[in-house]
């Protein structure tokens, strides 16, 4: 398959690369043209998706990969992490307009489910950011949907189940997830209220039930969302938009089974407003200004206060536990743009900006009850969490303001330059510490037009972390702690855990001198565009992360005495690679002294280097979106593993509150998928017919064997024995496709549907068990079988 990925970019090269043509200007372009793709609404509604923009970005875009699978329905009103290259999931910002609507507390995900029936247009970006946007690796941006100048009607319904979802095959290990049952309605009315003012009204309904690894809740999720989005324009330059936005769902909890309750439950409700208003004249600045407020309310219902944790393949304890608290989080921004009059033959065009974002994050009824660990099947630990006196509140400030330039230097050469400077402050309710940041983060793409079809584009950026609220969980006092006790002397404490203090202010907290993590950006890439549909790209980019935060520990390696054990290394056949593997035991003289502290630790920086291909086509028929990569994005997790929660370079974890933690720990990210090739393809035949096809490969997720410890004082530990990557597994390989036919009947269009999600239903695995012995590399999961759905539009 990397034969492949690189005949594949050999002959995007070729393309992107023709002699020049007789006859040729040079007028120079914009080179703020992102590294990332931009998707019409109606494409994005015509594509099988699973009605989940969610789907779009895992399935199509050749940088993004997902923590789990969305398309067919198998993700209802869920939450999903996606990054790209080196961006850690939880840096993943989503917009809508000019309005940031990610949720503070670090998850990765938006605040709003984005459902495909609400936008106008989505733009994913991965690189060239322009100055209004400031993240290190993926940006997500929703433009609403708008009505058009006469009335129209559209209701939709499709959905599976039964007969139409394939289970699991005989004699194979179980899939990751399988849908039973979903379904899904739309119902859009948009149209002039007069002849100044529009409105797009509508709404969405779903309702879905899967497997998880065979394992079926005891309720489906349902998910709604009402939205109306309003424009009044009171002259022909200036235009007053408002747009609201509801939504609520109730679903099984996450971790149901962890609690082994199928009952366990979710309940959401959003509500999101956003008004902007702006002016364009002729001759005149042009100008906006903007503000909104989006509040997530989100209420478990678990029930037992009891936990079974397996380690190896469950994850960390402390997210889990973290997760199980009702939350509240809530986001109230404001901003302006004013781009000043730029003459005809202008040699510069300038913009500037601000932008004041104020997130809080609150929690309550946290976990409080114990948490039974084991390791490979093995009692491991017992963590005990007592209830904490008042409930957590958590919140950031970021004011923003920038300037950008874009140049002409002479006929062929452009730069687009820009200098953004931001401040930080958060902290929590009564902590002893808080954390203010103030960076100045440029970027700079200078771009020489070989022609006005062929350009280069060369440019630097410097990014900074936004302030995700699970690191300020660290020193405050209503957050949860716990006590540790081993599973084989179960009245012997061996730690205590934050990230609450403990009723000891010296316990947990922030370092008063805490550095911004901030992310470096060198980029070079190549455009040739045939037509104005068609457009080729190859580009180059590398990353590094410097100043990444992580969780100390007092109680450091000299409180370990050492053990080693012969090990084969990554090679089990040859060894050439065999050596000792030391292991960490722990004195029981320093049991229970342990004292947290987040700061800004000594250690090698997350890098990534990545080379993007990708084909673009938008015609009247025809849309075509085609991209490969191939990248290495290299750091230490958080924490031990391979999963979202631990081989992520920017989650707080046990990497420097246990030294058997940092063995091995610097490898490829959950991200680095080393090649991937997503092509997708729309096309509308004569007859009104119209055929989508979404193919993708993406190497297999990173991993390293697991060698369990069972005879440690601290209890039963698995360290890694190479660093993730030494191993991989199968590549994941999908295919998506939609029929859709259309017919009139009278002033009304009906449009009939088919999907099929994982057409050729490939079984490659996406997990396998990875403790040393021989058992060793034995698949454990495959990706989701099969599922056809059936729909109807009818459109007037």
């Amino acid at each position: 398959m990397r034969l492949l990925v690189r005949a594949a970019a050999a002959a995007l090269l070729a393309l992107a690369l023709p002699s020049t043509g007789a006859g040729q200007t040079s007028t120079p372009q914009p080179p703020t043209a992102p590294v990332g793709t931009t998707v019409p609404g109606d494409v994005l509604r015509d594509l099988p998706l699973g009605d989940n923009v969610y789907s779009l970005l895992e399935n199509t875009q050749s940088e993004v990969i997902s923590d789990r699978f969305n398309s067919g329905g198998l993700n209802v009103g869920g939450d999903t992490r996606v990054g790209g290259f080196l961006g850690s999931w939880s840096q993943t910002r989503f917009k809508i307009g000019d309005l940031e609507v990610s949720d503070p507390m670090g998850t990765g995900a938006s605040l709003i489910f984005p459902d495909t029936a609400l936008w106008q247009q989505v733009d994913v970006l991965t690189g060239l950011m322009s100055a209004d946007t400031n993240t290190p690796g993926l940006a997500v941006r929703f433009a609403p949907r708008r009505a058009g100048t006469t009335w129209s009607r559209m209701f939709m319904g499709n959905g599976s189940g039964g007969g139409l979802a394939v289970p699991g095959a005989a004699g194979q290990p179980i899939p990751v997830a399988r849908l039973k049952e979903y379904g899904h309605g739309t119902a859009i009315v948009s149209g002039p209220l007069s002849a100044r003012t529009s409105l797009v009204a509508g709404g969405t309904w779903s309702r879905g039930l899967s497997y998880r690894r065979e394992e079926l809740p005891a309720q489906n999720t349902t998910a709604g969302s009402a939205f109306a989005h309003l424009v009044f324009a009171p002259s022909a330059t200036r235009e007053w938009r408002l747009l609201g936005l509801v939504q609520a769902s109730d679903s099984p909890y996450e971790n149901w089974p962890l609690v082994r309750t199928p009952a366990a439950s979710t309940a959401s409700q959003t509500l999101h407003l956003q008004t902007t208003y702006e002016s364009h004249a002729p001759g005149a600045a042009a100008w906006r200004v903007f503000a909104g407020y989006t509040g997530r309310e989100r209420t478990n219902t678990i029930g037992p206060s009891t936990m079974y944790i397996e380690r190896i393949v469950d994850g960390p304890i402390q997210p889990l536990v973290d997760g199980a608290a009702d939350t509240t989080a809530r986001r109230l921004s404001a901003g302006a743009r004013l781009t000043p009059v730029a003459g005809a033959n202008a040699r510069r065009r300038l913009e500037y900006g601000v932008d004041v974002d104020y997130a809080s994050t609150s929690l309550a009824n946290q976990f409080a009850g114990t948490v039974r660990e084991t390791v490979d099947s093995r009692p491991a630990r017992v963590w005990s969490y007592n209830a904490v006196a008042g409930n957590p509140a958590r919140t950031s400030t970021t004011t923003a303001a920038f300037a950008n330039g874009l140049f002409t230097l002479s006929p062929r050469i452009s730069l687009d330059a820009s200098l953004r400077g931001e401040f930080v402050h958060g902290g929590a309710d009564g902590a002893a510490t808080s954390v203010s940041w103030l960076s100045l983060l440029p970027h700079a793409y200078l771009r020489i037009a070989f022609s006005n079809r062929r350009s280069l584009t060369l440019g630097y950026a410097r990014s900074g972390n936004a302030l995700t609220h699970n690191w300020l969980a660290y020193g405050d006092p209503a957050a949860p702690t716990a006590r540790i006790v081993s599973a084989s002397a179960p009245n012997t404490l061996v730690a205590r855990v934050g990230p609450g203090i403990n009723g000891n202010p010296g316990f947990s907290g922030l370092s008063s001198d805490l550095k911004r993590p901030t992310t470096d950006e060198l980029v070079i890439g190549w455009e040739k565009r045939r037509s104005v549909a068609t457009r080729y790209t190859l580009t180059g980019i590398a990353r590094w992360e410097h100043n990444a935060l992580g969780v100390v520990n007092s109680v450091g390696p000299s409180a370990y005495s050492t053990l080693s054990f012969p090990d084969a290394g990554k090679d089990l056949i040859n060894p050439v690679d065999d050596r000792d593997l030391i292991v960490y035991n722990r004195l029981p003289s320093s049991f229970g002294q342990d004292t947290y502290l987040v700061t800004n630790p000594e250690q090698q920086g997350a890098r990534a280097f990545g080379l993007r291909m990708s084909m673009e086509h938008t015609s009247g028929r025809l849309f075509l979106l085609f991209g490969a990569t191939a990248s290495l994005a290299q750091g230490s997790g958080g924490n031990r593993g391979y999963g979202p929660l631990e081989n992520d370079q920017d989650q707080p974890g046990e990497l420097f509150t246990n030294p058997n933690a940092a063995s091995y720990s610097y490898g490829r990210l959950f991200a680095d998928r080393a090649f991937t090739i997503k092509w997708t393809t729309m096309y509308r035949f004569p007859g009104d017919v119209t055929v989508a096809g979404i193919a993708r490969y993406q190497d297999g997720q990173p991993f390293s064997r697991m060698v369990v410890v069972p005879t440690l004082n601290q209890g039963v530990e698995a360290v890694q024995s190479y660093p993730n990557a030494g191993s991989r597994y199968t590549f994941t390989g999908t295919f998506d496709f939609r029929v859709q036919k259309g017919i009139r009947i009278g002033g009304t269009r009906v449009d009939a549907l088919v999907d099929g999600y994982n057409l050729f239903t490939r079984n490659n695995e996406v997990e396998e068990y990875v403790v040393s012995g021989s058992l060793f590399r034995t698949s454990t999961a495959i990706q989701p079988p099969r599922s056809v759905h059936l729909g109807l539009r009818l459109s007037f």
